[in-house]
């Protein structure tokens, strides 16, 4: 299983909760952090920005690589805090 915004919040919890459930887990994020914030846990953590599509495609094939194989995505990556038009988002 692939979680993005692994760091933090929703992604965080979702992380904790799969974990806890028995599943493998990789977490996606922007920080840096999360490679040892997830081996904690038991998961693997892949440091990629979802805003660059080679940078998760190389994130996806990390993941499943050390996971061999994904069953599936949790997508919690999210801007905190924005507040703007979502036809002005990118």
């Amino acid at each position: 299983m692939l979680v993005t915004g692994a760091a933090s919040g929703i992604g965080r919890g979702t992380v904790e909760l799969l974990v806890a459930r028995g599943h493998a887990v990789a977490g996606l994020d922007l920080d840096p952090a999360i490679a040892g914030s997830l081996a904690a846990l038991g998961g693997v953590g892949v440091v990629a920005d979802v805003c660059d599509l080679d940078a998760v495609e190389q994130a996806l094939a990390q993941a499943a690589a050390a996971l061999g194989g994904l069953d599936g995505v949790v997508n919690c990556a999210g801007i905190g805090g924005y507040t703007g038009d979502i036809v002005r988002t990118t």
